[in-house]
């Protein structure tokens, strides 16, 4: 018992050090989360020893109408979501009937008392599942029984006793031993606070004698019980659920506390932009010109003011039949920025984007449509999309909408019109180049060129 006394001392201490490590390293929590609970649990035991019939864990019914049942109450404090330590103290009351034609009996009562190391199975086997429900875990404890025992015979006389004295008619000290304790729970969360549990425990005595029984061939007496219980935990945290239950980490708390505030700032703002994506185009429209034949280059930059019904046009607006000659003439890429206007080499009509937004409207799908028939009947022709910003946001943001802006594009192409991957490329440039200062949402766009 000495040994297994160190041994359990010694997994006490390796247990607090290993999961207090633990909760500084990943659980750096904004708030300490509710660490303190006390239980009251209630249920039935049962002996295992010389003068007993079965193992079992339920109630024992022995036919004078005796109950064998155990009370326990407990508190606890929990060091990180992973490991906790538990003080128990609890009443034990068993009757217990031996086997053979001539059966003995017993009659048994105990206080107890243990300190146990609480190891959550539920964290260790899912440590990324936050604001559990439900919390199951492994008991090892060390406690000391005291206990008083009458061992009878059929006709009820009595035999031997343990913790009394005048053939057990008096009452002395009870006797007490050490034990180990071993045991599963799970409890599941009413409220913030309350949970109700179920537990089954065994204890390993290191005595023969609790059954006032002697037997050199037979193992050391044993007690344990089921039980069920109601668990209140204490603290003054409201915001997230007790330690036990695993509670979200700092860095992610603070990250939703966060995300729902701008989610208010964006439902509000929502109210006020209804519509925004039909609105940016209609004002794109405007501010680009008319488009008299509707080939997406505006009057004012069209040279061809009256070409064909879904004819392909260059920048300049004039129909294009063959691009060999022009792809021919590419030197070079054109260089990222210089947006869509009629000095570039061989760019299209931008796409527009709401704000904060990747989604592409019908009036720009019309755009890309165009741009796919132009590749269909060129196998050799590339394109480039180039996304942009305006200067709302910061810079690393504003760099990774961008980015999926002319994602979204290339995506367009690929997945409706059926164009080759390796035939777009896209770059994007945040807010670094913008159309121009005023009016912002003309820079909410991706570019798209041709190249070689």
């Amino acid at each position: 018992m000495k040994k297994v006394l160190l041994l359990f001392a010694c997994a006490t201490l390796l247990s607090t050090v290993t999961f207090s490590q633990e909760k500084d390293s990943t659980h750096d929590l904004s708030i300490d989360p509710n660490n303190w609970a006390v239980s009251i649990n209630g249920g039935s035991s049962q002996f295992y020893g010389d003068v007993s019939t079965n193992m079992y864990f339920y109630p024992y019914f022995p036919e004078d109408g005796s109950l064998s049942y155990a009370l326990l109450a407990t508190g606890e404090k929990h060091f990180s979501p992973y490991y906790g330590l538990r003080l128990r103290a609890g009443y034990v009351n068993f009757t217990s009937l031996g086997q053979g034609s001539s059966p003995k009996k017993i009659e048994s009562d105990l206080l107890d008392i243990y300190i146990e190391n609480k190891i959550s199975l539920s964290n260790i086997l899912f440590p990324d599942d936050y604001n559990k429900k439900w919390s199951s875990y492994f008991l090892l404890g060390y406690g000391i029984p005291f206990y008083r025992t009458l061992l009878k015979n059929e006709a009820g006389d009595v035999l031997d006793y343990e913790g009394y004295s005048d053939n057990g008619d008096t009452k002395e000290s009870r006797v007490t031993a050490s034990s180990i304790s071993v045991g599963i729970g799970l409890r599941v969360q009413l409220s913030h606070r309350l949970a109700i549990s179920a537990e089954a425990n065994i204890e390993s005595l290191n005595t023969d004698r609790l059954d006032a029984t002697d037997n050199a061939l037979s193992e050391l007496d044993k007690y344990g019980y089921t039980s069920l219980g109601v668990v209140y935990t204490f603290g003054k945290n409201e915001k997230q659920v007790p330690m036990e239950y695993n509670p979200i980490p700092k860095e992610d708390l603070a990250m939703q506390e966060q995300l729902d505030s701008l989610g208010q700032v964006v439902a509000k703002l929502g109210d006020k932009v209804d519509g925004v994506d039909e609105k940016v185009d209609q004002i794109a429209e405007r501010w680009e010109g008319p488009d008299a034949d509707n080939d997406g280059i505006s009057d004012s930059y069209d040279k061809e003011p009256n070409s064909e019904p879904g004819a392909v046009v260059n920048h300049n607006g004039v129909t294009i039949n063959d691009y060999s000659d022009e792809i021919e003439n590419m030197t070079s890429e054109p260089e990222v920025g210089t947006g869509n206007t009629p000095n570039s080499k061989i760019a299209f009509k931008s796409v527009y984007f709401g704000l904060n937004s990747t989604y592409i409207t019908p009036d720009n799908m019309k755009k890309l449509a165009n741009v796919a028939k132009i590749m269909k009947e060129n196998k050799d022709v590339k394109f480039k999309v180039v996304g942009a910003t305006c200067k709302l946001a910061s810079d690393e943001y504003n760099k990774r909408l961008s980015e999926r802006r002319a994602k979204a594009v290339k995506d367009k192409l690929i997945e409706n019109f059926g164009i080759a991957s390796d035939r777009i490329k896209i770059d994007y440039i945040g807010e670094e180049d913008p159309v121009a200062e005023e009016p912002l949402y003309i820079n909410r766009r991706a570019d798209l060129y041709m190249i070689k």
